[in-house]
């Protein structure tokens, strides 16, 4: 419980559910609007492509280090605002170009974002409590995919009686994990 507790370490936790809810929701709707702009499945396997790519190249090269020289928590602020600003962007919109390089701008955050909330599971705990640090990490990234996935149905009732696009729902609640990020990492006054 301790460690699930740490003030700290929730920034990871709380990162890593609003980074797999939001791809929840972008593993359902995102070929159904490909399907709208006329993309066959081999076009909306290439939207998914270019966020991994993205992704992939930002953690290989310098920038995937920011962490290590910014600290943790510019980092995690940095790519869950790159992600939100991706996720409300995409209704807006209606073209497939849009969407190939808002999935990639989508990779950047991610690639941003993940060495860091990672590095800070390490930073927080001592070596021998890591394990249940990275248990409780991964638990909590599977839960995000699972409630992202999930909650499909209540987002598309949103939806329909206000208007704001399932993406736009993931934005806010990122945008929600971005401002706990910034008062849990804030250095405390002594």
């Amino acid at each position: 419980m301790r460690w699930l507790l740490n003030r700290r370490l929730s920034v990871s936790y709380t990162s890593a559910f609003c980074l797999l809810f939001a791809l929840g929701l972008l593993i359902v709707f995102l070929p159904l609007i490909a399907q709208d702009l006329g993309l066959s499945s081999a076009q909306t396997g290439m939207l998914f492509a270019s966020f991994a790519l993205s992704a992939i190249l930002v953690m290989l090269l310098p920038i995937g280090r920011i962490s290590d020289r910014w600290g943790r928590q510019k980092p995690i602020v940095l790519g869950l605002a790159i992600i939100v600003g991706a996720l409300a962007l995409m209704p807006v919109f209606n073209a497939a170009f849009a969407l190939y390089a808002l999935m990639f701008v989508y990779g950047i955050g991610f690639g941003i974002l993940f060495p860091a909330m990672a590095a800070l599971i390490g930073d927080e705990l001592p070596a021998h409590a890591r394990g249940i640090g990275a248990g409780i990490f991964t638990a909590v990234f599977s839960l995000g995919a699972t409630v992202g996935t999930v909650s499909v149905g209540a987002l598309t009732a949103l939806q329909k009686s206000v208007g704001l696009h399932p993406f736009q729902s993931a934005a806010i609640l990122i945008a929600l994990g971005i401002a706990w990020a910034i008062i849990a990492l804030a250095p405390r006054k002594t």
